[in-house]
C-alpha cells in the first residue's frame, strides 16, 4: 500500500515539474531573448549531494527534470530507514 502510494505521490510531483517547465518554456516562446541555463558544477554537485545525505539520508534514486528552460530542477528519493521511517522527497538543482 505504501509503495502505490509513494509511486503516485512521485509520478504527480514529476507530472507537475514537468508541466511547470512546458508552461514556462510556452510563454516565452515568443520571447527572442535567450534564457541562460543554470546548473550546479561538478564540485557544486559534490557538496549539495553530501549536504543532502548529512541531513537526509543516503539517495540511490533521483527524478530528473526532463524539459528545463531556465533552472534545473530534481527530486531526490530518499528512502526509509529505522530512525525516519518515511520516504524524502528533495529539490536539487533550485539554488544553483
Amino acid at each position: 500500500m505504501i509503495g502505490k502510494r509513494l509511486s503516485t505521490i512521485v509520478f504527480l510531483i514529476a507530472v507537475a515539474v514537468l508541466a511547470s517547465a512546458q508552461t514556462t518554456k510556452s510563454m516565452n516562446k515568443d520571447n527572442k531573448e535567450k534564457i541562460p541555463l543554470y546548473s550546479y558544477s561538478e564540485k557544486e554537485l559534490e557538496k549539495v549531494s553530501s549536504y543532502i545525505e548529512r541531513q537526509y539520508g543516503e539517495y540511490e534514486d533521483v527524478i530528473h527534470e526532463i524539459v528545463s528552460p531556465d533552472i534545473h530542477c530534481d527530486i531526490v528519493l530518499v528512502p526509509p530507514t529505522d530512525s525516519s521511517p518515511y520516504y524524502k522527497l528533495v529539490t536539487m538543482g533550485a539554488g544553483a
